[in-house]
């Protein structure tokens, strides 16, 4: 016979089993961790309208909530909603990342789509401004392999696009070129700046071997050596290059 204490004798109440489990408590991590994995299989259960309704009811009240919001409270929620969305990339697998990447820039996309030409135009200077401040704060190697990836990026669009798309695309970049060198041209450059970029011209040096003759040459007379250019004369292109050169590339 189980021994059980006078306190549940006298209120004519069992003893509690030692196998049973209680409910974790309202408000503890445990609770929360378990309502969020509910709600995460409730999304998983539900049919595209319910999704799309849930999803429209959520951006009414984010569109309210942000009407009564003042600026500084407005900047610190999209630094903390930046944040979180930052350290959810981190733990995401590299394929679950390019996953994420397209379907954001789709999202993007259609969302431009429905967009006024006034507005359209704002968010483009918007992510100029802020693609602009990134590049900064970037580290010259950091920012190689960022030219170089776009590049890449550019490349394998071009590929899937059809001719009149690939010209009107290149038209574009050669406008939006022409405009850089427009204000770089227009840019007022003070007495200390110009004599900074003398002194800085000044140390350079001609730092550029050609593969052929092996004379020095200065950056402005090279171009960046593009092996998948020259698929067509591969031959005449290992004719004209050193071995060591080659087995580089």
């Amino acid at each position: 016979m189980k021994h059980t204490s006078k306190r549940y004798i006298s209120h004519n109440i069992s003893a509690p089993e030692e196998s049973v489990i209680m409910p974790p408590k309202k408000g503890s991590r445990k609770y929360k961790q378990a309502e969020r994995e509910k709600k995460r299989q409730e999304r998983e259960q539900e049919s595209e309208e319910a999704r799309e309704k849930r999803l429209d009811h959520r951006k009414k009240y984010e569109t309210e909530r942000q009407l009564q919001m003042s600026p500084e409270d407005k900047a610190e929620s999209a630094e903390l909603k930046r944040l979180r969305e930052a350290s959810r990339r981190e733990k995401m697998s590299p394929e679950d990342k390019m996953k994420w990447k397209e379907e954001n820039r789709l999202r993007k996309i259609s969302h431009r789509k429905e967009m006024s030409p006034e507005d359209k135009t704002k968010c483009k200077e918007q992510d100029r401004s802020r693609h602009a401040s990134r590049r900064k704060e970037m580290s010259p190697e950091a920012k190689t392999i960022w030219k170089e990836e776009n590049r890449l990026q550019k490349i394998s669009q071009r590929e899937k696009m059809s001719p009149t798309d690939k010209e009107v695309s290149k038209e574009k970049d050669r406008q939006c070129h022409a405009a850089k060198r427009k204000l770089d041209k227009q840019k007022v450059v003070t007495i200390q700046e110009a004599q900074e970029n003398f002194k800085k011209k000044c140390f350079e040096l001609p730092e550029y071997i050609c593969t052929c003759c092996h004379r020095l040459l200065w950056k402005q007379s090279v171009l960046p050596f593009k092996f998948e250019n020259f698929n067509s004369e591969k031959v005449v292109v290992k004719d004209c290059f050193a071995p060591d050169i080659m087995r580089e590339t």
